[in-house]
């Protein structure tokens, strides 16, 4: 069993001054029907024929580790998140996400604007690469060695953020990113 990263992302509403959630939706494959079963063995089918999509991160633990604690040697640095702001989200999200964390279905709940995100990852192009094959520990504890180098991954898991909000909004964002924030945990 491994840890996974669950990602939800929401938008500033102007009318509200609260985040409401932004999710795409898919038609429920023919495998999806029932949501459980009853005590006689009869599946209890969902009332729509819909579920949502979410934004699927992998099981990249090198990438958790740099998110959570990061640092310099490994070209990570400071992630910039924070403990989420449960007051900023509407009654309907708020509920949701207070759910998350008292079930016990999470833990390290955390938020970050998708423009903070955005300027991480052009502070934090790159992370060293232990997986090279240029890699070795005794180059790592020579003075002025060169250590292998990959484009950092929360880059792809932005662009990947970057391109859900853009299809939850129909192919265009006409607000500043600093309007989307992104919340995430981790789970086992």
């Amino acid at each position: 069993m491994g840890v996974d990263l669950n990602i939800r992302v929401y938008k500033y509403n102007v009318k509200t001054n609260l985040y409401d959630e932004l999710v795409i939706y898919r038609r429920r494959k023919p495998d999806e029907k029932f949501k459980g079963y009853d005590e006689e063995g009869n599946g209890i089918p969902y009332e729509d024929a819909y579920r949502p999509i979410h934004i699927e991160a992998g099981r990249n633990y090198e990438m958790f580790e740099g998110m959570k604690d990061g640092d310099s040697t490994d070209g990570y640095g400071d992630f910039p998140k924070t403990s989420v702001a449960l007051n900023s989200f509407n009654p309907e999200a708020r509920a949701k996400l207070e759910e998350y964390m008292s079930k016990g279905y999470g833990y390290d709940f955390c938020e970050i604007s998708l423009a903070e995100m955005k300027l991480y990852v052009n502070e934090h192009p790159t992370v060293v690469d232990y997986d090279s094959p240029a890699w070795t520990d005794d180059d790592f504890h020579k003075a002025g060695s060169e250590r292998p180098q990959k484009t950092n991954p929360i880059k792809h898991l932005y662009n990947d953020i970057y391109n859900y909000i853009w299809i939850a909004e129909d192919c265009w964002m006409w607000e500043p990113l600093s309007y989307y924030k992104v919340v995430f945990y981790w789970d086992c």
